[in-house]
């Protein structure tokens, strides 16, 4: 055997126990995830005040819709006229600024 064979067996080997060792970190991460109930791993976001940019159209639109039905304060700022991207916004009776 070369140096260079014994080289690459180290490296290989060395490889092989960093993914054995994030195998089990990220196994017993999840396991403890999963035991802490669903109440306390997600946010309240009613009456919180939430940037979105780009909420005229597409992504940021459906955001923007998501957000308010949970009760969240939207602000708004897009490239389109002023008050014209937030209008799908008033059926909520949420507080709605656009810039």
């Amino acid at each position: 055997m070369s140096a260079v064979d014994i080289l690459e067996m180290v490296a290989m080997l060395g490889m092989a126990i960093l993914a054995l060792i994030s195998s089990i970190f990220y196994g017993l991460y999840s396991l403890l995830y999963s035991m802490v109930p669903k109440k306390f791993r997600v946010k309240d976001i009613k009456g919180q005040v939430v940037l979105v940019t780009g909420g005229g159209s597409g992504i940021g639109r459906l955001l923007c819709l998501k957000l308010a039905r949970k009760g969240a304060r939207v602000v708004t700022w897009d490239v389109n006229k002023a008050g014209e991207c937030c209008l799908f916004l008033i059926p909520f009776n949420t507080e709605t600024h656009f810039y």
